[in-house]
């Protein structure tokens, strides 16, 4: 079929004379920000015109008291740079005149150079992902904490704001302009894909035969005919310049047409019309960047709905073709000292949007992140559902510990019934007295002032009065304010005790942190922004808002692991590093060396030993904690779950299909709610196995401590051979035994690290285990199941007869009772099948063996390179007395000096710059407690 592609439309011209080129042609003028007062000191301000000046956040707020932002850190890193580069410059030089030492070389090529960089070893700490329902306020809050009015896309009332995820990065080398924009368009795989999908959505709809349409019900229709819709959507947004796309009417002419084609060859050839449209705007395949500038706020907004465009045609086929749906990621960069700090912020699409694709969009998005900020509004908040599944979600994706909760809207309720007063604790009680009784003593001070003023006879004293009343009115505004305040600050106290267990009830894990809540008001803090009148101040100064707050949390997300890298490298690292190679250098004679590397090999041979006692001692806690509980629960499961598929058996047969055609995700007629099949078998066990979770988690921390005592026994043991060693004897072992020692303890380090992970993994096991999700093991096993469902034919079945709940028979649809006896042999096991409680029980066992492989794995490398250290150094650090190796002194006497030069550093300006960061934090933790 020839396509017709309509002229005129701006995604095929060139720039538009006001479009980009204005947008990048404006240069960024250097703006020193304005030093204001704070809120507190309103009574007594006396700005021109009687307006406060806009808020600057850095000016106000500063970094927060962390190690990281001390200087001496800095310093530090700047150290280790210096001592690792020192010493690589002499090797260096000793080369160039002639001299080589290979195995001080192979050190410097292994460790210095990989150490000698600290920023290349500290952990990525991820964006930070706002994630939330659309109009929650995700977007007003990132444009509170930077600080700006409109740098993100805000929804208006009932209309969608972000429909992309747009990063917030430090602005790039030398960028002239205040904003730089990179559009990352998605790989054309990933295109290919989705538009396969689009075209399957509409292409099964179309061909659905009229006995399938006919078995599902109203609602199920409705959300085919949306998915259905979607999908035309998809391809009108992007190809509505072409005629076979001008409108949905037209499109689904198109589809019609072409119903009969495969649907890859569809696909195929509509890929080809899209990169047609993409080469049109510079864009290549495999997911090029597009690239735009801008020089204000107002200008960032033009690009972004140049970027963003429209949802797309509509049927009379007037609009113009956005890219927007083949968009994956937008970059803002500008400069911003949070920014600048490390911190990305993500502004993601919201969750309950409409759009399955931008839904999608943000889900993906959030593997990726590495802090998750949840986003919720007051109102019901305990018991909100939406809310609990995206905790949920930051528990599946492991990240609860650098999950957040931002209660938005704060400011809506800032008063209290006479009830409500009258329960408060004892401590907020006499706050909110002592604000209210401040109201009513300036209320009496402004009538004393008054009398005074009418009766006073001196003009010098009229003057006084009359200014003191108008300070006085501005006191009590300002009183009246602090009263709708300390209001707002007791229900957030509220919000944050009764939601602090959250994260325990949802995961069942007694380990799980507290939720760590922050109470945020954006329209306040806008206020505060833009600047207002001294005698229309916002109800809420600039720490009551909580922007603040959330300020000084996100800049401690650069901050996780640093200092802890740091310090392994400058105390553990570097020191072992060069103890090794002044041993490398001394070269001590040993008559008996092959007899001494016999007793070490012999001791680390008992090395396999600890780690497969280690594995054994995880699997048996598995096997008696988890797997016994599910065998001695079978049965009591199982019929309750017969009980849970009498209930589902008696709904008409449409729905049945319904549920099983969405993976037991429906709700019966007359219900308003949806019900899960999956949620209901999840509960008849999750309590149960949480509960044998949580005493495996003990086990595996105390197997973890045995691992560390049987790891360092083993250093201690090799000490103890060689000193009673006759060929060790007669040297000075002490250089030696140091190095082994700080062997023993890198071990036992990155042991704790491969822990931890093993930890994370067992816990998704948990979560994948108990918890209500879609890629619940319950759901897994279950789906093959609910496909065999709908394999049922209707006309393949004579009607049965059944009895229900009271004893009565009564006719069943054939098809129907063959798919209720086939999910019950799937819940009890009849059969050649296990039960669904023995399948989940399977999988968890099959996923823990695979990720103790893993672990194994790992710690046995770490194990041998423990061990392997120790070794080299030995070899490396004796010498039997018949070597004759040449040496040059005067080069071995600057290696040593070189070497001893930089662990008088390490020992002395280092550690000491570490200490006074370390005591910077510490003391801001001090102040804050």
């Amino acid at each position: 079929m020839a396509h017709n592609k309509r002229s005129g439309s701006p995604l095929f011209m060139g720039e538009d004379s006001d479009g980009d080129s204005a947008i990048s042609s404006v240069k960024r003028n250097k703006i020193k920000p304005d030093t204001v007062p704070t809120y507190s000191d309103l009574p007594g301000n006396s700005a021109a015109g009687g307006r406060v000046p806009r808020y600057n956040a850095i000016n106000e707020e500063g970094r927060p008291n962390l190690a990281i932002y001390h200087p001496s850190f800095a310093i530090a890193e700047g150290l280790v740079t210096t001592v690792c580069n020192d010493f690589i410059d002499v090797v260096k030089q000793l080369k160039e005149s002639g001299y080589t030492d290979p195995e001080v070389e192979s050190i410097c090529d292994k460790s210095l150079k990989r150490w000698r960089e600290p920023r290349h070893t500290y952990p990525d700490v991820g964006p930070v992902a706002f994630l939330g329902p659309a109009g929650v306020g995700k977007s007003s809050a990132l444009n509170c904490i930077l600080n700006q009015e409109a740098v993100a896309v805000e929804s208006d009332s009932g209309t969608r704001g972000t429909a992309l995820v747009h990063e917030y990065k430090d602005s790039k080398m030398d960028q002239p302009e205040l904003y730089a924009v990179d559009v990352y368009y998605k790989h054309t795989k990933t295109v290919e894909s989705l538009v396969e999908r689009h075209c399957k959505a509409i292409v099964d709809l179309l061909n659905m035969p009229d006995e399938d349409l006919a078995d599902m019900d109203a609602e199920e229709r409705v959300e085919a005919r949306q998915k259905h819709d979607t999908a035309l959507n998809f391809f009108t947004t992007i190809l509505c310049d072409y005629d076979e796309f001008a409108s949905a009417d037209e499109a689904r002419d198109y589809f019609v047409e072409q119903r009969s084609e495969d649907i890859a060859d569809i696909a195929r050839h509509i890929v080809s019309l899209i990169a047609g449209a993409l080469e049109a705007q510079g864009i290549t395949r495999n997911g090029n960047v597009q690239s735009f500038t801008a020089q204000d706020e107002a200008e960032l907004n033009v690009v972004f709905q140049r970027i963003a465009g429209h949802s797309g045609s509509t049927s009379s086929g007037n609009s113009n073709p956005s890219l927007w749906p083949l968009i994956s990621t937008v970059s803002v960069h500008q400069d911003k000292d949070l920014l600048n700090a490390g911190v990305v912020l993500a502004d993601t699409p919201g969750v309950t949007d409409t759009n399955r694709s931008v839904v999608e969009a943000t889900r993906s998005y959030l593997r990726r992140a590495g802090t998750i900020m949840v986003f919720a509004q007051p109102s019901r908040i305990v018991q909100n559902p939406d809310l609990d599944a995206n905790l949920r979600e930051c528990i599946s994706l492991g990240k609860m510990e650098k999950s957040f909760l931002i209660v938005t809207m704060i400011d809506q309720k800032s008063s209290l019934k006479e009830a409500e007063k009258q329960a408060l604790p004892v401590t907020d009680k006499e706050m909110l007295l002592a604000a209210e009784q401040k109201v009513q003593k300036i209320k009496q001070d402004i009538v004393d002032a008054s009398q005074e003023k009418n009766s006073t006879k001196d003009f010098q004293q009229y003057r006084a009065i009359d200014k003191r009343l108008r300070d006085l009115e501005i006191e009590e505004i300002t009183a009246h304010k602090k009263v709708k305040q300390v209001v707002i600050e007791i229900r957030n106290r509220n919000i944050k005790r009764e939601l602090k267990d959250k994260f325990r009830q949802l995961s069942g894990s007694k380990r799980a942190p507290d939720l760590k809540v922050f109470c945020v008001s954006h329209s306040e803090y806008q206020k505060h922004v833009v600047g207002y009148d001294i005698k229309d101040p916002p109800t809420l100064d600039v720490t009551g808002t909580g922007v603040p707050a959330v300020r000084r949390m996100l800049y401690s997300v650069p901050a996780y692991g640093k200092l802890n890298a740091l310090e392994k490298i400058s105390t553990t690292r570097l020191p072992h590093v060069f103890n090794g190679i002044c041993g490398i250098l001394s070269k001590d004679r040993l008559a008996r060396k092959g007899d001494v590397e016999m007793v070490i090999a012999k001791v680390f041979e008992s090395n396999e030993s600890v780690l497969r006692g280690t594995i054994d001692s995880i699997k048996v806690a598995f096997y008696e904690r988890i797997l016994t509980l599910f065998r001695n629960n079978d049965q009591k499961w199982k019929e309750k779950a017969v009980n849970w598929l009498d209930n589902w058996a008696n709904i008409n047969g449409g729905t049945f299909t319904a549920f099983c055609r969405r993976s037991g995700h429906w709700k019966v007629p007359g219900n308003k709610t949806k019900t899960h099949w999956n949620h209901e078998i999840l509960a008849l066990f999750s309590r149960q196995v949480m509960s044998g979770y949580n005493a495996l988690e003990d086990d595996v921390e105390g197997i973890q401590t045995s691992t560390f005592e049987n790891v360092s026994e083993i250093y201690t043991r090799l000490k103890s051979k060689l000193e009673a060693c006759d060929a060790f004897q007669g040297i000075d072992e002490k250089p030696f035994f140091k190095y082994i020692d700080e062997a023993c303890d890198i071990v036992n380090a990155n042991l704790a690290k491969q822990f931890k992970e093993l930890m994370v993994a067992i816990n998704q096991i948990r979560f994948a285990s108990t918890l209500p999700n879609e890629e619940s093991y319950t759901a897994l096993q279950m789906q093959s199941t609910y496909e065999e469902c709908l394999k049922v034919g209707s006309t393949n079945y004579a009607a049965v007869n059944v009895r229900n709940k009271q004893g009565k028979i009564r006719k069943r649809n054939g098809a129907s009772a063959a798919r209720v006896e086939t999910i019950r042999r799937r819940l009890t096991g009849e059969g050649d099948t296990i039960s669904i409680f023995a399948a989940v029980a399977q999988q968890a066992l099959e996923v823990l063996e695979a990720d103790l492989g893993t672990y194994a794995a790992k710690c046995q490398n770490v194990i041998n390179s423990g061990a392997g250290a120790v070794q080299r150094d030995f070899d490396r650090r004796f010498q039997m007395p018949e070597a004759k190796a040449e040496k040059n002194e005067e080069a071995v006497r600057r290696l040593q000096q070189a070497a001893m030069e930089a662990l008088a550093v390490i020992e002395g300006p280092l550690k000491e710059h570490l200490v006074l960061a370390k005591a910077y934090e510490e003391e801001d933790a001090y102040k804050s407690a």
